[in-house]
């Protein structure tokens, strides 16, 4: 069985061994031609900046959190797989939010302390608004033909 560079070196060395890792990883590699090692990084920073907003309960922390994460998706570029990741993002934090809002109605209902997971909430919210305001930013691009 050959491996995913062997055919061609034309790919180039980041192509490559984005191909490699998929190739690892149970793929066959041709899928992952297409996708760089940098735009791999970008949407793992993007993973992990969003993950992280989720936690941190430092409000200045957030801030440069939410600052990285949009640095992070404005790299990524205009295209539909920006899109595409930030519709993902926007349905898992949809989910997100909506479970957070019942644990913090539970948590009033039954006189609990609820700071902490109103925090969450607000921090979620806040991750959310983002995510939408960089979709609209990216339909807008893409409508007007500004593609990278």
């Amino acid at each position: 069985m050959r491996g995913p560079c062997s055919a061609s070196r034309a790919y180039g060395q980041r192509r490559c061994k984005r191909a490699i890792l998929a190739f690892d990883h149970g793929g066959d590699g041709r899928e992952a031609a297409t996708e760089t090692v940098d735009d791999f990084i970008r949407r793992q920073n993007i993973e992990n900046f969003a993950f992280r907003l989720q936690t941190e309960g430092d409000a200045s922390v957030q801030a440069t959190l939410r600052k990285l994460l949009l640095e992070e998706m404005k790299r990524f570029g205009v295209r539909t797989e920006a899109l595409l990741l930030v519709d993902e993002h926007l349905s898992r934090n949809a989910k997100r939010i909506s479970a957070q809002t019942l644990v913090v109605e539970e948590d009033r209902k039954n006189g609990r302390a609820t700071a902490g997971d109103e925090a969450l909430l607000v921090s979620l919210t806040h991750t959310q608004t983002i995510f939408h305001g960089y979709r609209a930013t990216l339909l807008a691009a893409l409508e007007r033909g500004e593609y990278d």
